[in-house]
């Protein structure tokens, strides 16, 4: 989903939670993508380690990708950018047996540029008005994800579900509701 809207904050906040939810005879893995940094779930503890395997090029990350959908672990991954450009290698290890289940947020773009402007100020760094233009906050925020999905995932028969990011971000706690769901 896009940047800044909550997805790291809330696999940190909720890292526990997962766990909890996680049935005894799974591995669990929590990913994110872009920092890079990943967590195992081992004897009920977490085991954090860095994998620049997930920033690699494509010819390295499908494999890692198609580990993760046919290995039986639940592999919770978040990105701004993870899966860009390999909607067709994923509808393909979905058609081999390979298991796939999208969350993809997605915001107005006028919250999106809000949500970009207060990590700005949180990071002391100044917003690049020139980059973020109206046509970039829309294709950003919605358009670029929702279009992989209609794309790619739904015709492969991918569950997707479209998480609308409010402004108090409230739609995190759905969104792990969903996750516990889908890992029973």
């Amino acid at each position: 989903g896009p940047h800044a809207v909550g997805k790291t904050t809330f696999l940190h906040e909720h890292r526990d939670d997962l766990a909890d939810a996680c049935p005894h005879y799974k591995q669990l893995h929590v990913v994110c993508a872009d920092n890079p940094v990943q967590w195992e779930l081992r004897n009920q503890q977490w085991v954090q380690s860095r994998c620049q395997a997930w920033k690699a090029a494509k010819d390295d990350k499908v494999p890692l990708l198609r580990k993760c959908m046919l290995d039986g672990a639940i592999w919770i991954i978040e990105s701004a950018r993870a899966f860009s450009g390999y909607g067709p290698e994923l509808a393909e290890t979905v058609s081999k047996g390979g298991c796939l289940k999208l969350i993809v947020p997605v915001v107005k773009p006028e919250l999106l540029e809000a949500f970009i402007r207060a990590r700005c100020v949180s990071n002391n760094q100044e917003f690049n008005a020139l980059y973020w233009d109206i046509p970039r906050l829309t294709y950003e925020s919605h358009d670029r994800y929702v279009n992989f999905v209609n794309k790619h995932m739904r015709p492969a028969g991918v569950d997707c579900v479209i998480a609308w990011i409010d402004p108090e971000r409230k739609i995190w706690n759905d969104v792990l509701k969903q996750l516990v769901e889908w890992m029973r």
